[in-house]
């Protein structure tokens, strides 16, 4: 609570002292959802003990500054759920130097780290991958780091030393690691190569590449190799036991995997834009663990209301099963297709994300309005597919989301 009231003293405090000191921006953000749980879901019968089904308001306040060589991103905010009590919490988003050293470039500080080309999915984001497809994106919270950079006309050099003495962390995006950077452009051509190593992972290695074919249209492609990567595996799933003490997951190294990515993008004069991508996660779950969760949940959720059954263990077990929906990709092949239109007034896209292994998909809708400082969102997002599916058998069925903001 304390850090949200100094977040929220620098939005009082800053203007004046940027106006005369350096550059202050920041925006105030009102963002309502409506969650529709989906009753057809085993999984819902964990709605008790999870936030799923839950609508609720978000409310926040981001604070942007730059003072001389330092930069500085914060955000207060507060979470109301419904039949929760409210949540609030302050962080720093971004606070760093950048400095010359023997006349090399140096930044040290908390800074956001985003590497790699695409839209829906990004693999060469090594140092700090983040689910893109969230709603209602909010500014990312960066990475502790050291970095140096060198650029040249038509290329640069970054190299990274990420989360300093973490060793190996609780989530893989606070590991400490070592990460190199290489970007040059070739007329029309961007090429992109990165290189990481971390106790986690082990070495990776990807590379890169976006054309602008013309005005109109531009393609890109990028892929990650990996020498392991952790994998979350159900302990309950193929032994015939139903009901777990604990939390029944748990983490293992299968071995190495690959992330790639392709498509392309069309934007035409009137305004209208198509985009088409397509991406692999070998990170993720295949069609065959979700149909193995589908079964298990079903049939402990048949033993809600069964005599010499603790309801309390039935629907704490539910609401296990449903961490499986904690990552960015739930299945290992996705096919992305977005309509969109920029107009002068207004804006408007449609996106249909598909799973083919599964039949799966998520059909997202929305119109976004700005007029000065203020800027309005609505829109619906619709989960889709077979029971034994990942969208299927996702808790919630339709989310409908708003947003307002005003930027100073």
């Amino acid at each position: 609570m304390r850090a949200v009231v100094a977040i929220l003293g620098a939005v009082i405090a800053a203007p004046t002292f940027a106006a005369e000191q350096g550059e202050f921006s920041g925006v105030v953000r009102a963002v309502p959802e409506v969650h529709q749980l989906r009753g057809a879901s085993p999984l819902s019968g964990g709605e008790p003990l999870t936030d799923f089904g839950r609508d609720r308001l978000r409310a926040e306040a981001e604070v942007r500054a730059k003072i001389q060589a330092v930069t500085f991103v914060g955000t207060a905010r507060s979470t109301a759920l419904a039949g929760r009590e409210p949540r609030h919490e302050g962080f720093v988003n971004e606070l760093y130097a950048d400095t010359k050293i023997a006349g090399e470039s140096f930044t040290f500080g908390k800074k956001i780290l985003g590497w790699g080309v695409g839209f829906g999915f990004r693999p060469l984001d090594v140092v700090q991958q983040q689910d893109r497809r969230l709603l209602n994106v909010f500014t990312f919270e960066g990475i502790p780091a050291v970095a140096w950079e060198r650029f040249t006309e038509t290329a640069a050099w970054t190299v990274v030393y990420a989360n300093p003495t973490a060793g190996r962390a609780g989530e893989a995006r606070d590991d400490e690691s070592v990460a190199v950077r290489y970007y040059r452009q070739d007329a029309s051509t961007d090429w992109h190569g990165v290189a990481r190593w971390s106790a986690r992972t082990g070495p990776q290695l990807g590379i890169g590449w976006n054309r602008v074919l013309n005005d109109a249209m531009q393609l890109y492609a990028s892929g990650l190799a990996m020498q392991r990567y952790d994998r979350r595996r159900h302990a309950l799933i193929g032994t015939g036991t139903l009901l777990s003490a604990g939390d029944p997951y748990r983490a293992e190294s299968p071995g190495s995997t690959v992330q790639a990515s392709v498509g392309g993008t069309w934007t035409g004069e009137s305004g209208f834009g198509w985009l088409v991508e397509a991406w692999y996660d070998g990170t993720a779950w295949r069609a065959e663990d979700w149909a193995n969760l589908q079964r298990l949940a079903a049939a402990q959720a048949a033993l809600l209301g069964a005599p010499g059954v603790p309801e309390a263990a039935v629907r704490g077990n539910l609401a296990f099963n449903a961490r499986a929906f904690e990552r960015p990709n739930l299945q290992r092949e996705n096919v992305l297709v977005r309509w969109s239109y920029d107009g002068e007034y207004w804006d408007a896209a449609v996106d249909v994300l598909v799973t083919p292994r599964d039949r799966g998909s998520v059909i997202t809708a929305s119109v976004t309005r700005q007029y000065d400082r203020l800027r309005w969102e609505a829109g619906v997002r619709r989960f889709a597919g077979p029971p034994d599916s990942a969208y299927g058998l996702f808790p919630e069925s339709t989310v409908l989301f708003g947003s307002t903001q005003y930027f100073f």
